[in-house]
């Protein structure tokens, strides 16, 4: 008789024919995993199912008709819900109908079928026409060893995989590549080794789409991040994996692709619209000085090339937290500026007279300093920055900015003070709506990154979709950006 739980090691004591398989290459790597075994019995609570599988269990519960969360506990108990991206774990029932099938389980919506095979434990997908979806490798199924968690799938025909926050290499469908989940400075990335905005999130062409629960820990190499392994390890599967946390996703049922991100981004929080402005084309400029932003905005239109903004890069500001223009210096002392130019207000002020909005890059962080005011003893003081796991606040922010700290946005009061210093930003005698402006998209994002990355969690999506959906979503018509406009006055689109 087989036991619940089937051992696979590749120590140099234990010699198997999965052990022979991972010396042949082809086997998971980076762990000793021991897979889920026999399903010995199930209990239902609902719409969530418990399978025991020895010592380990399994839930399944369903969200919606077409959406399935699948955890896995290793020791058989099952840890609070993270909070760190999931914003919505309450959801209406769902009539799921479960019936035993002999050789597995099977629980039916009216939109999907979960099939849990009793030898092993293994999870299927099904269209309710019985057509395969997606389903766990019969041998690299749903494993643990000392806190690692993976599990591997069959590719499907005509599975691709998009998605996985922003990434700049190796085309959209990132079969074939292994993705770690790394937040960071992602500049001249010719690799997907880390970017600005993860997510462990993608959509198949198949009709299905994964989000991982579980980031894993932002630490050096792969030892304790998420990591997806695409095909790499055998052509005929894929896996995704962490080495902290629990396994934990959400299999996410279309057909249709927009229906799929539709329900990820009600499960994880959906993006507020920004002004359509940030829509269109625009350019950045760093350390060069407001007279090349005219200079470049004065030839946009004299060239009839469809523009809508004009940004200013890092060196705005006289240190990274204390929200002070070095523009200042530059209308006060000419002589010390190195921007070039004593011009500041009237370069911005003309910039919008001719139709641009303008914008300042911040990274949402607090250097430590004395050149950087009071704001770090500030946030010390009131517990509003992001701890490593030994207590310690300071962190390395970027190559360029050395020790500082990290607000934590996921404290409301250390999101509201935050927002408070940005008000404060001086506006040079323009109008104090002006900062609405210039406080930017990119601002906005890397707010979102950083307070991603401060939680030490890298799922968070900043999904954005297109203007005109916004608008007939929400009901309202809205000036388009002057980019739409002209291009749609030349194409008639």
């Amino acid at each position: 008789m087989k036991t619940a739980v089937e051992t696979f090691r590749r120590g140099a004591g234990a010699f198997s024919v999965a052990a022979l398989v991972v010396l042949l290459g082809t086997g998971p790597v980076g762990a000793a995993y021991t897979y889920v075994g026999n399903v010995t019995s199930y209990q239902q609570n609902g719409s969530s199912f418990v399978f025991t599988c020895g010592t380990p269990k399994v839930l399944v519960s369903f969200f919606a008709e077409d959406m399935v969360r699948v955890r896995m506990a290793q020791f058989g108990t099952f840890p609070p819900n993270p909070p760190w991206v999931v914003q919505k774990y309450d959801w209406d029932p769902v009539t799921v109908t479960p019936s035993d099938q002999g050789a597995y389980y099977e629980l039916a919506t009216a939109r999907l079928r979960v099939r849990v095979q009793k030898s092993p434990c293994v999870i299927s997908f099904y269209t309710m026409d019985n057509r395969l979806i997606s389903k766990d490798h019969d041998t690299y199924r749903m494993a643990f060893d000392s806190g690692s968690f993976r599990v591997d799938k069959d590719v499907q025909a005509g599975d691709k995989f998009f998605g996985f926050g922003e990434r700049f290499a190796n085309g959209a469908n990132k079969f074939g590549k292994v993705i770690p989940m790394v937040t960071d400075d992602a500049y001249h990335t010719d690799t997907d080794d880390h970017t600005y905005l993860s997510a462990p999130f993608f959509c198949s062409p198949m009709g299905y789409g994964i989000y991982f629960n579980n980031p894993g820990a932002d630490s050096p190499g792969l030892n304790k991040r998420c990591v997806f392994r695409l095909g790499t390890d055998a052509a005929n599967r894929w896996s995704f994996e962490s080495h902290t946390g629990d396994l934990d996703y959400f299999f996410i049922y279309g057909p249709d692709l927009l229906h799929v991100i539709d329900r990820y981004t009600e499960l994880t929080g959906r993006p507020k619209l920004p002004p359509l402005w940030t829509f269109g084309l625009g350019l950045i400029v760093n350390g060069f000085g407001t007279d090349t932003g005219r200079t470049a905005c004065d030839q946009f239109r004299s060239n009839d090339i469809p523009a809508d903004m004009m940004g200013f890069d890092d060196l705005w500001k006289d240190c990274n937290g204390n929200f002070k223009w070095f523009w200042k210096d530059c209308i006060e002392s000419p002589g010390d500026c190195n921007w070039g130019s004593s011009t500041v207000v009237p370069d911005l002020a003309y910039m919008k007279s001719i139709g641009f909005k303008t914008w300042v890059w911040i990274v949402p962080s607090i250097l430590d300093g004395p050149t950087c005011g009071d704001n770090q003893e500030t946030g010390i003081a009131n517990n509003w920055f992001v701890k490593q796991a030994n207590g310690i606040t300071d962190y390395t922010i970027s190559p360029w900015y050395g020790a500082g700290y990290y607000v934590d946005f996921t404290q409301q009061t250390a999101t509201e003070w935050y927002k408070s210093l940005c008000k404060d930003v001086p506006h040079d005698g323009l109008p104090s709506r002006s900062l609405q402006e210039r406080v930017c998209a990119a601002g906005c994002l890397q707010n979102r990154r950083r307070r991603v990355h401060a939680a030490r969690r890298t799922g968070e999506s900043g999904m954005v979709r297109p203007a005109g959906e916004f608008q007939h979503r929400l009901g309202v018509r809205q000036p388009l950006p002057d980019a739409v406009q002209q291009r749609r006055l030349r194409f008639g689109t």
